[in-house]
């Protein structure tokens, strides 16, 4: 059972899996109704059983698809809640970014009338990159600035689907 009553009120039980992906070990948290994290590494959550639901699961699932370069867009259940209404602006524009495609941070700043400061404290707070692709937006003359996993994973992240999109993506070499 997932989620537990106390005095009258339903509580979610946070759920994550640890899992290896191209970019390192990934940890998935997330409870019956969706996903609501993603971090690169191995973590144990404070308060969170190591146990998959279906929606880790189908996360897992269409990570690995996506690794394989055999999935350009998610279908699982995100569950998040934006701290602001322009935070939930932020990542719906990332989401409406083409999968190969790129943004640069002064263009996607100037889309949702914020200042570039800005926009980078809100995709530092992305609890679900790669869901939400943040990776996506990038400095000037395309260089790799903020991203939330760190520049590396970012540098992957943007080499597999552009080596997808050519149709030079050989699973398992981002070298």
């Amino acid at each position: 059972m997932s989620s537990k009553a106390i005095k009258g009120k339903i509580l979610m039980v946070l759920r994550y899996s640890v899992f290896d992906t191209l970019v390192g070990d990934v940890t998935l948290v997330g409870h019956d109704k969706g996903l609501t994290g993603l971090l690169f590494g191995s973590f144990d959550p404070i308060g969170a059983v190591n146990e998959e639901t279906l929606p880790i699961y189908d996360g897992t699932m269409e990570l690995n698809q996506y690794f394989y370069g055999q999935r350009k867009q998610f279908s699982v259940k995100l569950k998040v809640i934006p701290q602001s209404e322009k935070e939930k602006e932020v990542w719906l524009y990332c989401l409406a970014i083409p999968y190969g495609e790129t943004r640069q941070y002064k263009e996607a700043a100037k889309a949702l009338s914020i200042s570039e400061d800005e926009l980078h404290t809100i995709l530092s707070r992305n609890p679900l990159p790669v869901f939400i692709p943040t990776h996506r937006l990038i400095g000037p003359s395309g260089g790799l600035i903020g991203y939330v996993g760190g520049c590396e994973i970012q540098e992957k992240l943007l080499l597999l689907e552009s080596r997808v999109i050519a149709g030079t993506y050989q699973p398992g070499m981002l070298e």
